[in-house]
């Protein structure tokens, strides 16, 4: 786990002292980032693991064995491709936390993406687990941490969807990858597939 620091977050010393206590966690202290899509994509580069979820801090996870259930989940994905996602009950069936292999990343071509300012990197992910047919929910429920609150206030929502629309060709690109991976992994013919 690779936690993501803001140099000038006032909070950073008590966030630090906070990661050493989990084991296995490490603290990442960086310039602050353009975006929360930047921020994961530096997180995603720092980091050796196989599998990935971002995870802001206005969640928290309800479960103390989280990991020992998107391992179980994980297992399920054919050739380690598509995506999982931790079950969110305020969008049910929606993958608020997509959890990706490095994979499936590489096929996509980043973690995140930087180019919006927060939302739409969980409706990417989305997006091409509906695509590409591969979209596994984990038995592992994340909550809203009261302490944060659930505050988008993202302004022009109208334009950063157009941009989440015109990007489609991307994502629909990536799902195809995928399914050709899955194909050629399983030795099945995929040159029916439109590209």
């Amino acid at each position: 786990v690779v936690v993501g620091l803001d140099e000038d977050d006032e909070t950073k010393e008590q966030a630090m002292t906070s990661v050493k206590e989990f084991p296995g966690a490490r603290a990442s202290v960086n310039p602050r980032q353009k975006s929360v899509g930047a921020l994961f994509n530096k997180l995603f580069s720092e980091s050796s693991g196989d599998w990935f979820v971002p995870f802001p801090d206005d969640y928290v996870m309800s479960a103390v064995d989280w990991g020992a259930r998107v391992r179980e989940a994980v297992k399920m994905m054919p050739c380690e491709l598509g995506v999982a996602y931790l079950a969110d009950r305020l969008y049910p069936g929606f993958s608020t936390f997509p959890v990706v292999s490095r994979r499936t990343i590489e096929l996509n071509g980043f973690f995140m993406p930087d180019f919006f300012p927060f939302l739409f990197g969980d409706t990417w992910w989305n997006e091409v687990g509906n695509l590409c047919g591969v979209k596994q929910p984990i038995d592992a429920h994340v909550l809203l941490n009261a302490a944060h609150g659930n505050e988008h206030n993202l302004r022009d929502m109208a334009l950063w969807a157009r941009l989440f629309e015109s990007t489609r060709a991307l994502r629909v690109e990536t799902a195809i990858k995928i399914v050709e991976e899955i194909y050629r992994d399983y030795g099945a013919e995929s040159s029916w597939l439109v590209s």
